[in-house]
């Protein structure tokens, strides 16, 4: 038959018109314009209909990059989220209708502010001494931050409702 053997070539030829329908791995992954993703450890955040995805851009002096899909398949670029670079890890949170980013920066946790969940992000305090590695919400509606100290520490810190970082509530050392 002549059509089994095109059917890799009409895949290939469609997915730019229909978007993609599957992830392969190990192949580079472009977002909707065909560019490859650029958005290394961050994390994915569902706010609405909607996934979010924020990480360090590589290529842009490591500073905060997102992403957002309706599908986990397809990416939109939304592009450069500040202009503090050199921030490593970023994460997202929604706290009391302000959308914030946690990144680290030179070895402090940098808290970024937006009243938009795309764009706007800006310093609206100091940064705070904590190695950042990960988020965690508990069903109280209180947002948490895990950070690792001297590679055999692992801390959780509360994130305060005005977004700042607040008090150790516990930590686990090895």
């Amino acid at each position: 038959m002549l059509i089994k053997p095109l059917l890799p070539l009409l895949s290939i030829l469609t997915t730019p018109i229909f978007g993609a329908s599957w992830i392969v791995p190990g192949a580079v992954w472009t977002d909707t314009d065909g560019v490859k993703i650029d958005a290394h450890g961050g994390g994915i955040f569902k706010y609405e209909d909607t996934f979010y995805w924020i990480g360090q851009g590589d290529g842009d002096n490591v500073t905060a990059r997102m992403y957002s899909s309706t599908d986990l398949l397809n990416w939109e670029n939304r592009g450069l989220q500040s202009t503090v670079g050199g921030m490593w890890r970023p994460k997202l949170a929604i706290l009391e209708g302000g959308f914030w980013i946690y990144g680290q920066v030179s070895r402090r946790v940098q808290p970024l502010e937006s009243t938009q969940i795309v764009g706007g992000y800006t310093i609206t305090q100091p940064a705070v001494y904590l190695p950042p590695n990960n988020y965690s919400y508990s069903d109280t509606g209180t947002w948490y931050l895990l950070t690792s100290a001297d590679h055999n520490t692992v801390q959780v810190n509360k994130i305060n409702i005005d977004g700042t970082i607040g008090a150790r509530v516990n930590s686990l050392s090895t």
